[in-house]
């Protein structure tokens, strides 16, 4: 063995136990490290500035008039997925669920082109920040807006806060990885005006207790997209008693789940949508594998990472009219009734038991899945904007200033 991967191999083991005591030190010393690399002079000033808001208690807010908000749409939702309704385009969901609640005049979007260096995609944002007088700006940071491989949404932050005085909202969709988590972290850290808005879990006891943050909360579906998937489900009859909908190979944990649910006498259709042998099928395929569904599976737990999660295919499962049997109610009992809305099992004895008493009550089933789907009809749109509205007055930062409802 030579003397570097010697040198590694110690260190990963010095590492292991330290991390384990200190979680949060390797973010510290990763950050610490980030910040001596981009400092430069002209850091300085903006660097005190956000600090004295971190700690005064009340950010300085934006001080722009008409609150707007512009959509960063990443490289990877608007090349590989068309701009259209119905084709699981999130960043189109969006923006057109974005100027149903805050109106057509007051949200912009700006595709940026794969290709490119950061610098010039940041510029590209920054500039139309202030040339159209932008108050809030989302963008994705688990991914590079440009399609590189570099993450550089730190550089950007700290760009923002030298350059513009809006409010930044950093979407991130999968939290529980620590990664994610610490780049949070960091852009929470650096900019006091950046509020982050996080799908899967709460995020604020992890990466900075006492500044609260949105989340869990459930990507929305537009009326553009649910005429379209409603159509495309109109024919279809629940011929299917339970399926599991979504990704099995590489994922021990839904994998192992899956067989223990077989062991208990039940027989689970996976992925109907793809019986046609497509591999991957587009987004009203999977509309119709759970409107056949009469019950669905929804497995809460992030894979490889023993975290629980919010799982938006509870609002989707329950708004093309099948029931949602998920492996735990956490986070989902703030949206939907349990017993009511949906049912949790404790093992797969419970959720047999349980169908089987469905079965035999086929009217509750009816009333229980009609439930849902009002609910998921109420939540589609209207939740992921108010939840980060009340984000930003909990933050003490400019709000959004929804229409009604």
């Amino acid at each position: 063995m030579s003397d570097g991967t010697a040198g590694r191999s110690l260190l990963s083991r010095i590492g292991a136990p330290v991390n384990a005591a200190f979680p949060r030190l390797s973010w510290d010393l990763w950050s610490t490290r980030r910040t001596l690399e981009q400092a430069r002079p002209g850091e300085l000033a903006p660097a005190l500035r956000n600090r004295w808001e971190r700690h005064s208690g009340v950010p300085a807010g934006s001080g722009l008039a008409m609150p707007t908000i512009l959509l960063v749409v990443p490289m990877a939702d608007h090349v590989e997925i068309p701009w259209e309704p119905a084709v699981g385009n999130y960043s189109f969901e969006l923006y057109e669920t974005a100027r149903r609640c805050l109106g057509d005049d007051r949200v912009h979007v700006l595709r940026i082109q794969p290709g490119g260096t950061a610098e010039e995609w940041q510029g590209e944002v920054v500039a139309y920040l202030n040339d159209h007088r932008i108050t809030h700006v989302l963008g994705r940071i688990d991914i590079e807006p440009n399609a590189s491989g570099d993450w550089s949404w730190d550089v950007f932050v700290r760009r923002l806060r030298r350059e513009w005085p809006g409010i930044f909202l950093p979407l991130t969709y999968d939290s529980a990885y620590p990664y994610l988590s610490m780049h949070l972290d960091r852009l929470t850290r650096l900019h006091s005006r950046t509020m982050p808005v996080v799908l899967d879990r709460p995020i604020s006891p992890v990466i900075r207790p006492h500044r609260p943050s949105a989340g869990p909360l459930f990507l929305p579906l537009s009326d553009a997209s649910m005429e379209v998937l409603n159509a495309a489900v109109a024919d279809v009859s629940h011929d299917l008693d339970l399926t599991f909908i979504g990704n099995v190979n590489g994922y021990p944990y839904r994998a192992a789940l899956l067989t223990a649910l077989e062991h208990a006498g039940l027989e689970v259709t996976v992925n109907p949508q793809r019986e046609d042998g497509d591999s991957m099928p587009g987004f009203a395929a999977y509309a119709r594998a759970l409107a056949r569904s009469r019950v669905t599976l929804n497995f809460t737990r992030c894979n490889g990472v023993p975290v629980t999660q919010l799982k938006t295919r509870l609002l989707e499962g329950s708004l093309f009219g099948t029931l949602v049997a998920s492996d735990s109610p956490l986070y989902a009992e703030e949206y939907f009734v349990k017993g009511e809305e949906f049912i949790s099992y404790s093992s797969p004895v419970d959720l047999r038991d349980q169908l089987t008493r469905l079965r035999e009550d086929p009217a509750r089933l009816q009333v229980m899945r009609d439930a849902a789907r009002a609910k998921a009809e109420q939540l589609r749109i209207w939740n992921f904007w108010t939840k980060v509205d009340e984000g930003l007055a909990a933050r003490g930062l400019p709000r959004l200033e929804l229409l009604p409802s």
